[in-house]
């Protein structure tokens, strides 16, 4: 059986490991752009997965399957989505200096001021409203912006920026 990816749901608050779990551990998936790969949900087995130098993120050969279609973030050359070890670890290291515990309780009260003014933004309008448009995505944006210094799109962040 092809399950679709992601899955279609009745409600957003529905976990994806629900929609997947009358599907086998590993399973074949077709994703939005046409192309098909492997779902794999078990903890374990993902671990696996993850650790198999065998399996590759490098999908950037002609051919290859891809989420969505190419042309997002994601599909770059330089992106770390599509590293594999030892450049994606160089990188997620060089990353993970700027998302330690301590540096994000520091800008908690930041993010809590971001948060706010996009929800504030949102319900100003009045219904309908889009969660991910103008809350889920905006927010993570502005605080990367934020631990880089820079201006994000929607204007938050401590930079001059360029945005």
């Amino acid at each position: 059986m092809t399950a679709a990816y992601p899955a279609e749901k009745d409600h957003p608050a529905v976990p994806m490991g629900a929609l997947y779990a009358g599907h086998p551990p590993v399973s074949r998936i077709a994703f939005p752009s046409g192309h098909e790969g492997w779902l794999v949900t078990r903890y374990d087995d993902v671990r696996t997965v993850f650790a198999d130098p065998r399996f590759s993120r490098r999908l950037l050969y002609p051919g290859a399957p891809c989420l969505i279609e190419p042309g997002d973030f994601s599909t770059g050359e330089h992106s770390i989505l599509n590293m594999d070890p030892p450049d994606h670890t160089r990188l997620r290291r060089l990353s993970a200096q700027a998302f330690t515990v301590r540096r994000i309780a520091a800008l908690r009260p930041r993010i809590q001021e971001i948060a706010d003014d996009l929800l504030r933004a949102m319900t100003g309008h009045g219904p309908p409203a889009d969660l991910v448009e103008e809350f889920a995505f905006p927010l993570p944006t502005a605080v990367i912006c934020e631990l880089l210094a820079c201006r994000s799109p929607a204007g938050h962040g401590s930079g001059s920026g360029r945005g």
